[in-house]
């Protein structure tokens, strides 16, 4: 009895900090593959939503063009939709940069703005919170043991879409960097989807990844404590540097 009035008084709080018709939150996530099923942290994300529906719409290779032009932007708004008919309380976030950056796809980083911008843009007509991550640190290091850092200057763009557009944002760049620094290189290898992937996550980098997005997110957005699961044991040892 005791844990089912725990349960409703604190679903009552999430319901109180983002009233909805329905009394859920749900999230939508749009990204490349440090955000998609294979080799990105949404799905250990989406685990940890209590209450209400979590898409991961996360599609390998994707920059904010070609995920607009594949039609996976379609499906994460169509996904939004259905959550807001519903009268659910929606967040999506937004995480591009790691294929944006390569030369081939010559995508500048005023480009990058505005793509961003249309896509929160997009969420916001949709109902929806559009929520900008910076993009997850990748886990090369250079001889001396300095973690190597390309993807600055298009967190940094990031960053400033959000603050134009006075939306949330999730730093997971910096935050990712400063805990993989910290381990070193030896165990941040533990973490690779395969052998020498820097890039990709395995099954435990996925859960300390979900768990770095999901503390930023409930700090960011502090009602959202109610619908996303805790873990204060890993968040304790993230924030030492230990894994």
């Amino acid at each position: 009895m005791l844990k089912k009035i725990s349960t409703l008084f604190f679903l009552t709080l999430a319901v109180s900090a983002f009233p909805s018709k329905s009394g859920n939150v749900s999230f939508a996530l749009a990204g490349d593959s440090t955000t998609a099923t294979q080799g990105g942290w949404g799905d250990g994300f989406c685990s940890l939503v209590k209450n209400g529906t979590c898409f991961n719409g996360g599609h390998n290779g994707a920059t904010t063009v070609s995920f607009v032009e594949g039609g996976y932007w379609n499906s994460v708004i169509q996904n939004l939709k259905t959550f807001v008919d519903r009268g659910d309380k929606t967040f999506v976030t937004i995480q591009f940069g790691h294929n944006d950056q390569k030369p081939k796809y010559n995508i500048t980083l005023g480009t990058f703005a505005s793509n961003l911008t249309y896509l929160a843009n997009q969420v916001i007509s949709a109902g929806g919170h559009p929520v900008i991550v910076t993009s997850l640190t990748r886990r090369a290091f250079a001889s001396n043991g300095t973690l190597l850092d390309t993807l600055e200057p298009w967190a940094e763009t990031a960053i400033s879409v959000a603050k134009k557009l006075q939306i949330p944002y999730l730093d997971l760049h910096k935050k990712s960097m400063k805990y993989v620094q910290a381990i070193g290189f030896d165990a941040a290898q533990r973490f690779n989807m395969v052998a020498n992937d820097t890039t990709h996550l395995n099954s435990d980098g996925k859960i300390i990844f979900s768990r770095i997005v999901a503390d930023l997110l409930t700090k960011k957005v502090p009602g959202l404590r109610y619908v996303i699961a805790s873990n204060h044991s890993l968040s304790e040892k993230i924030s030492k540097g230990e894994i």
